[in-house]
């Protein structure tokens, strides 16, 4: 009885290859899932636990409550007026609605992050080889990129810091030749700074946040 107890709050689905996970029609709601090989997708409204997906995507539809969401090898899907803690992906983009409530972090490692509008984010947004697009979203503490550029639209304000970083290889041969940009439009807030890589292209609207540039070594 309490090995089913276990397993009830935790659903392990191990799912063979172009398999699709429906959360919500087969009992789900309220548990957490592991997938392998397939798909994870969320009804619309549901409140579920923590999503994890290997060799697949996973989608969240509208107003949907989730813990956490991770991805490795696939893209994650979020619909407008979702609340989510963290969301990481490996290997994968990243592209959430509008009205998120994000209660932790979104950050990415080969893969782009895409906010939409109205949207909260209670900590941080960062990348490793992915480009940032944020239209119109509150960030509660730093937006960061390594190798990828950055593009904050009207409406957004950042509480922390923005970063731009390169990555550096003793031999030159191997060292990213990519030449960041980072653009801010009008109507951006900006509470901390901005450190750039040397090199990095500057698109900033307001002179008041130019002003905030402070370059790396």
């Amino acid at each position: 009885m309490r090995l089913y107890k276990l397993f009830a709050l935790t659903f392990y689905v191990f799912l063979l290859n172009g398999c699709v996970v429906h959360i919500g029609e087969k009992g789900y709601l309220g548990n957490s899932m592991d997938a392998v090989f397939g798909e994870i997708r969320v009804a619309a409204g549901l409140s579920v636990g923590s999503l994890s997906n290997v060799n697949g995507g996973i989608s969240i539809e509208s107003g949907a409550t989730v813990d956490n969401v991770d991805a490795v090898n696939g893209d994650i899907s979020i619909a407008e007026n979702v609340s989510v803690g963290n969301v990481n992906s490996v290997n994968g983009n990243i592209d959430i609605s509008e009205n998120l409530t994000g209660r932790r972090s979104v950050e990415s490692v080969n893969g782009n992050i895409v906010i939409g509008r109205q949207s909260i984010v209670a900590h941080s947004v960062t990348t490793v080889n992915g480009n940032i697009e944020l239209n119109g979203v509150s960030v509660g503490f730093d937006v960061e990129t390594l190798n990828g550029d950055i593009h904050i639209a009207a409406g957004s304000e950042i509480s922390g810091d923005i970063r731009i970083k390169r990555s550096r290889n003793s031999n030159r041969l191997f060292e990213s030749k990519h030449k960041p940009t980072l653009r801010i439009d009008q109507g951006v807030t900006l509470r901390g700074n901005i450190y750039l890589e040397k090199g990095a292209e500057l698109k900033i609207a307001d002179p008041s946040i130019a002003e905030k540039v402070i370059g790396l070594e």
